[in-house]
């Protein structure tokens, strides 16, 4: 797809880890997101976690596009093994001057949760808690597509990845979004705002997985301003 979305330059978040032998907090991002932003002609900026005004960072590095990616549990979703509140107040923050600026957004995964409760929606905070739902771990499953996600993807349901412990579900979607893509078990699976350049994706467009032509699709309609 290289050469055919022009050249933007996109803040995005990093997940919080420690090192291996001793206690060292570190942000990283895996190296097969890099690889995605250069196939699609995306020039990423790297927002620290620390820093007292990442959207000021943001800014003074030119940016025109939040990436929230995925990893971390959201804290403000309740307690997890991996949450980081840093990173809450950090992309808190982004999405606060990418709203205002109207810049746009794309959340991955624990992303979507971001933008989700940002607006005021709800995440499930463990989906082990939950009956009846399928493998959201390392697995692929089928999703039902309605709105802009049909339109663009030509077909009412797609196969994509998953690797999620908490999620979003009908009754907690956030004032202002439509559900573009459903799961089999009924989570959100793709939301879109009504007015703003926003979408949420719970799967991740940067590994391998049979839908990647949906998600040029839905990438190239997010830069161009197509209608979503």
């Amino acid at each position: 797809m290289a050469g055919t979305v022009r050249t933007v330059r996109a803040a995005v978040t990093m997940r919080v880890v420690n090192a291996l032998d001793y206690h060292e907090p570190r942000d990283a991002l895996a190296q097969d997101w890099m690889a995605w932003f250069e196939d699609h002609d995306l020039v990423p900026i790297l927002v620290p976690n620390t820093i007292a005004d990442p959207a000021g960072y943001a800014d003074s590095m030119g940016a025109k596009m939040l990436v929230l990616t995925g990893g971390n549990d959201f804290a403000g979703g309740g307690p997890g093994a991996s949450s980081a509140k840093e990173r809450d107040r950090t992309e808190f923050a982004l999405m606060e001057r990418a709203t205002a600026l109207r810049w746009p957004i794309l959340g991955v995964c624990r992303g979507m949760h971001v933008v989700n409760a940002y607006f005021g929606g709800g995440v499930i905070p463990d989906l082990g808690e939950l009956q009846d739902v399928v493998n959201h771990v390392a697995a692929n499953h089928p999703i039902t597509l309605t709105g802009v996600g049909c339109r663009l993807a030509a077909s009412d349901s797609v196969e994509v990845n998953s690797f999620h412990s908490q999620a979003v579900c009908t009754e907690g979607l956030a004032t202002g979004f439509q559900m573009f893509a459903q799961g089999p078990d009924g989570l959100v699976e793709g939301i879109v705002h009504d007015e703003l350049p926003i979408i949420g994706l719970q799967w991740h467009p940067e590994r391998p997985h049979p839908a990647t032509a949906f998600d040029d699709a839905l990438l190239d309609a997010l830069l161009h301003g197509n209608p979503l």
